[in-house]
């Protein structure tokens, strides 16, 4: 990010180019391609960490242009990922990024957490709330945040294990006077058994605080203690007192530097260094990869090709910082590796639990810091605590490794998890800590221990051979023992800070940068024709510099693995659809990019089931995760590896995939990006598409739809504040793009910018409810889904109401109301299958159907159990030696029934559509009662309409006949206009809506809405005066909805007399101005509630609604255009795109 002072009609989201290639035993060799090139800098930093930061930070004071691309999807992974949140007595704290990652919350630093019991019951006019009010962190207002007691008390303070204390405080309220309240006193004692106390002090002695009336009284405590007893002794004079808060603090770590926390959480390090790029203007981009060198005329390093869920794209650079663990872009760019010797190998895993992990092997080292947590959101399994005294523990585990390679890697790190994971876990790093064994060779090599920050020699951090390349990294050609301390967080911040100076001198030494290429190392050798799908597309105005494009020479990409099946993506439909291909027989192997499974009920706590068909594979998944663990958003993740495991299959985390390749009509591989950016292919039978987005597909060029230039319409999203033990927050706040790199990266950014402190982390997964899918050999409209359609090959039948999270877009429901009611629906099959291509299937919310069909699709027990049909699916075409378009579907079926996921009678299920003539006949009558069988009559126009018209025809009542008008006209007839219009002219402006994320069930228009917006489809220039007189009477306080039905319909109608009432409309105060720009104080979305994100997109989509139907229609004083502009360069990636999309249909 950078800092500066579907409808769903068919559209292709991104570009995707189908490279000619050669496909071989050795590798695929992709052609040359034209890659956009989006930045020209001095400096490209490689890398997340926190050295990475600050190597950036150093640079650009030092008047550099810096570039930052961070693979993780969040900056600090080397302590938010390695849950490194804690400086050791022996590094380096002179970082200015230090105190900001490490700054206590609020006022006071962080307090150890503690339960307690009192010896005496508060009074009721001030509770104690749950027992836990004098340890929640709150106490700046009496009236809702203080504790009563109208006499001495004594408290008795478990802090869940021996601890090193330094102080004790308490927060208390302070009035004098004989209505006043003061605590006079506090007494403490300590002990380690609860047998024998130690008295440790008393004091009487307030300080003042900012808040009103608010003090604290601090008792300098030593010695080692589990339990503390603190008497709170009632001032002289008064007859109560009101106690705020108890803190409990550690012996103070001199490592930890003046007024600096001695421990920090994940949440903290990420906001710490997002604002300190976006204060300094630097633009960064994270989930994304640097995959390849740049080089000039000359030879010489000049840039790097970055990769990201956008495709790729080109970054000049004159001087390069690879920052990443394995240093693979400085290889690639001409620096040479020692040896990587197959062996054991330690590594080391951090995770929090209530006990520490005891597998065989494993070496257990209890970390400073106490982290009790209560079981939130779904209740633990019977018998289970609801409290886990949570600690912090370092394992270290002796692994073998072949070699130095991702898969190498990618086991070492499942196999830790096999080893180190208990029942009580709360949390556990993304990924493990070695020093690796080998490094690349520098200018300057030292096997001496670690000299300090300020003495190691530079020259050893740039590879021999190359010019403008640093590694900064365990990499650096250092000893062993100096390369594990430079990885310690401050000393990497430290050496970062003199890498970025140098760069940026280096950087000023070079000349302006000429022509560059990605140019191939090694020569290619032809062999027989591939094609390569990848997304072209390039990055938003505010993370673009430049212009033009860059030439990537034709290279090869290595195998990385074969396999049967491989499953892209391991959420709610990947992971089961991993283990059923595996328990099937099929060599498996799943990518997925965070470092869990599960997806948003998982790592984005949407952990309660909704609705859905809970049968079958979901109840096997559901017993299992009690059996597993005590937190189900750890135990379940936990779960579908573990079985993954079981059956057989590979499990590759940090992986993103970034193309696919096609032989003969069918997929045949996935070009994946591995955790450390190197570019390869996994050679498969079958590829499962579980991304939730139909990535694969759309890779694959198969036709899909999301965001258009139609109208924005999409289903709400957020992403998940994180404490520990919670398995359930739903956010609902935005939208989201994610078919784009920035905007992932932007949401993710903006939404850790707006939660509070206290927060533990970020979920990694945006929760979001509707993707990019799939347009395949089926295709299920909401019409199929009302009535109750059935199919010859049916592998789910999902059961759920209407859950839109926001405004539908199909006629039907601009008249019905879907409501609450849940339904059961039949899937096919064929909703997995793309049109074209073979062996290809999609999963999840990518499959083929209407967005306004998805909420009743999309439930999470029911995309478990399709997830679990598509894994089937896949290993019984691998095994028959079909395609999975030829897989035996009533054998498939027979499965799913002994799963008990079907019931026995689909297998006699035909197609009930298309329907008899009689039930046209039937429906058509039956709609002037509330509009019943509008289903069925918006099925098939070709019948139901001359059935239609005749019944507006012969109609007796006024109000049968209105009914028909409004049909007619919704279904783009025009015979009952003038019906239509009188009623519009006879109502006022009735209750409309805005936008609503969650709790949206019903119609997201009112009648009148409905009334104008028939007329639009009818195209009835009648109408307009009418239409022109209800926008008129519209100002800022009206619904979303009633300008969106007068957009609507003056845009279909297209009558450009409209434009000056429509442009007056947007110039009304309050209706306009929403779009806003990349800056470096980001607007926050307050108290990131849904609430808020609901009152900025009814904002924003009203705003963009008048101006897309003023610009079509010849706009007015250019405001339509300059409104829509504005939009195209709004960091949220969604109004951009649908602004862009309007924009580039006009040739604008």
């Amino acid at each position: 990010m950078q800092a500066s002072g579907g409808i769903m009609k068919k559209s292709v989201v991104c570009a995707v180019v189908l490279l000619a290639g050669i496909a071989g035993a050795a590798g695929i060799v992709e052609g040359e391609k034209a890659l956009p090139l989006v930045q020209d800098v001095d400096v490209a930093v490689i890398g997340g960490s926190s050295g990475a930061v600050a190597a950036a930070l150093k640079a650009a004071e030092a008047g550099a242009k810096v570039f930052v691309a961070a693979p993780r999807p969040y900056l600090g992974e080397d302590m938010a990922g390695k849950l490194r949140l804690r400086l050791d007595r022996d590094e380096d704290v002179r970082c200015g990024l230090i105190p900001k990652m490490f700054t206590p919350d609020k006022l006071r630093p962080e307090s150890l957490p503690f339960t307690y019991k009192a010896n005496k019951t508060a009074a009721a006019i001030h509770k104690d709330m749950g027992g836990t009010m004098l340890a929640d962190g709150k106490w700046s207002e009496a009236t809702s945040q203080s504790v009563q007691f109208e006499e001495d008390v004594t408290f008795e303070l478990d802090l869940g294990a021996v601890v090193e204390v330094g102080a004790f405080a308490v927060a208390a309220f302070h009035r004098e006077g004989d209505k006043g309240f003061v605590t006079g006193k506090i007494r403490v004692a300590g002990s380690q058994d609860k047998k024998n106390w130690q008295p440790l002090g008393e004091t009487s002695e307030r300080t003042s605080e900012v808040e009103m009336e608010c003090v604290t009284l601090t008792l300098p405590i030593t010695g080692k203690y589990r339990y503390l007893k603190v008497g709170a002794l009632l001032g002289a004079g008064v007859k109560r007192q009101l106690l705020g808060e108890f803190y409990v603090y550690p012996a103070k770590d001199p490592a930890a530097g003046e007024g600096v926390a001695d421990q920090t959480t994940p949440l903290k390090v990420k906001k710490a260094l997002d604002a300190a790029l976006l204060k300094a203007g630097i633009p960064f981009l994270t989930g994304t990869h640097a995959t390849e060198p740049l080089f000039d005329s000359s030879g010489k390093l000049a840039g790097v090709v970055i990769a990201n869920r956008s495709g790729r794209q080109a970054i000049k650079a004159k001087v390069v910082i690879d920052a990443t663990e394995r240093g693979l872009l400085a290889r690639a760019a001409g620096g040479q590796a020692t040896p990587f010797p197959a062996g054991t190998y330690m590594f080391k895993r951090i995770v929090v639990a209530g006990e520490a992990p005891r597998a065989e092997g494993v070496r257990v080292k209890e970390l400073f810091g106490l982290y009790n947590a209560r079981v939130t959101g779904i209740k633990p399994p019977k018998g289970s605590p609801d409290m886990i005294a949570g600690r912090m523990f370092e394992c270290e585990i002796d692994l073998p490794m072949k070699d130095g390679s991702a898969r190498s890697f990618a086991e070492a790190e499942q196999k830790a998890r096999d080893l180190t994971f208990v029942p009580s876990q709360l949390e556990s790093a993304d990924t493990l800590l070695l020093t690796p064994p080998d490094r690349i060779q520098g200018q300057a090599a030292s096997q001496a221990p670690w000299p300090g920050a300020d003495a190691v020699d530079l020259k050893t951090f740039q590879p021999a051979g190359t010019e403008y390349l640093f590694v900064l990294s365990a990499m650096a050609d250092l000893s062993r023992q100096a390369a594990e301390q430079l990885m310690k967080p401050g000393n990497l911040m430290a050496v970062g800070e003199r890498l970025g100076t140098e760069a940026a001198k280096l950087a000023a030494s070079r000349p302006a940068l000429g022509n560059v290429r990605a140019a191939a190392r090694t020569p290619v050798t032809r062999r027989a024709t591939a094609k390569i799908g990848e997304h072209a597309k390039g990055l938003p105005p505010y993370l673009s510099n430049t212009s033009g494009s860059v030439t990537a020479d034709a290279r090869e990409l290595p195998v990385l693995a074969e396999c049967d099946v491989v499953v892209a993506g391991a959420g709610t439909g990947g992971g089961p659809a991993g283990i059923a291909a595996a328990r099937h027989g099929a060599r498996t192997i799943v990518c997925e990019y965070i470092y869990q499974m599960g997806g948003v009920q998982t790592d984005g706590l949407i952990g309660i089931y909704y609705w859905g068909n809970r049968v079958g594979f979901t109840s096997e998944i559901d017993q299992g995760v009690k059996e597993t663990g005590v937190v189900f958003s750890q135990s379940k993740s936990e779960w579908y590896r573990s079985q993954n495991r079981k059956a057989g299959a590979e499990i590759w985390y940090g992986t993103m995939v970034n193309g696919v390749v096609v032989e003969n009509g069918a997929v045949n591989g996935l070009v994946v990006l591995t955790p450390d950016g190197e570019r390869g292919v996994i050679r498969c039978k079958v590829a499962i598409d579980g991304t939730g987005n139909a990535e694969l597909a759309a890779l694959a060029g198969e036709e899909t739809e999301f965001i258009t230039a139609d109208e924005l319409a999409l289903q709400g999203v957020g992403q998940t504040p994180r404490l520990m033990g919670a398995s359930y927050t739903n956010t609902d706040v935005g939208f989201l793009d994610d078919t784009d790199a920035a905007d992932l990266c932007f949401f993710a950014l903006r939404s850790r910018y707006s939660m509070r402190d206290g927060v533990w982390d970020q979920a990694q997964v945006i929760n979001s409810r509707e993707r990019r899918r799939l347009i395949g050999a089926f295709y299920m409209s909401p019409l199929d889904v009302v009535n109750e359609r059935t199919y010859p090959d049916v592998i789910v039948q999902p059961f759920s109401n209407f859950d839109s999270h926001g405004h539908t877009v199909h006629e039907q429901f601009f008249i019905e109301d879907p409501g609450h009611h849940g339904m059961k629906v039949n899937l096919p099959y064929r909703c997995l299958l793309p049109k074209k291509l073979e062996g290809l299937l999609v999963t999840g919310l990518g499959i083929s159907a209407h967005r306004d069909a998805m909420p009743i699709l999309r439930m999470q027990p029911d995309v478990q159990n399709q997830g679990y049909a598509a894994g089937t699916a896949a290993a019984m075409a691998v095994k028959a030696g079909v395609t999975v378009r030829k897989v035996d579907i009533k054998a498939l079926q027979r499965h799913l029934i002994e799963m008990k996921i079907l019931p026995p009678e689909v297998l006699t299920m035909k197609d009930s559509f298309p329907l008899p003539d009689a039930r046209f006949t039937e429906a058509v009558k039956s709609l002037p009662d509330k509009y019943q069988g509008l289903g069925v009559v918006m099925t098939d126009a070709a019948r139901s309409v001359p059935l239609l018209k005749a019944a507006f025809k012969q109609a007796r009542k006024p109000e049968d006949r209105f009914v028909y008008a409004h049909v007619l006209a919704m279904m783009g007839h025009a015979d009952g206009e003038r019906e239509l219009i009188e009623k519009v002219d006879a109502l006022d402006w009735d209750k409309g809506w805005n936008f609503r994320g969650m709790g949206q069930f019903n119609r997201s228009v009112s009648w009148l809405d409905s009334y104008i917006i028939a007329l639009g489809r009818a195209r009835s220039k009648k109408a307009v005066a009418a239409i022109l007189r209800k926008a008129n009477a519209l100002d800022a306080s009206g619904e979303f909805s009633h300008f969106r039905a007068v957009a609507m319909a003056l845009e279909a109608i297209g009558d450009r007399s409209a434009a000056p009432v429509l442009g007056a409309l947007l110039a009304k105060e309050g209706v306009g101005g929403y779009s806003f720009a990349m800056q470096a104080e980001l607007p926050v979305i307050k108290n990131y509630s849904n609430r808020e994100g609901d009152i900025e997109r009814s904002n924003c989509l009203r705003e963009l609604a008048v101006a897309r139907a003023l610009f079509r229609l010849g706009d007015h004083q250019g405001l339509g255009e300059k409104t829509l502009r504005a939009y195209a360069n709004d960091p949220r990636g969604a109004y951009a795109a649908h602004a862009r999309l309007v924009l580039q249909a006009a040739g604008k």
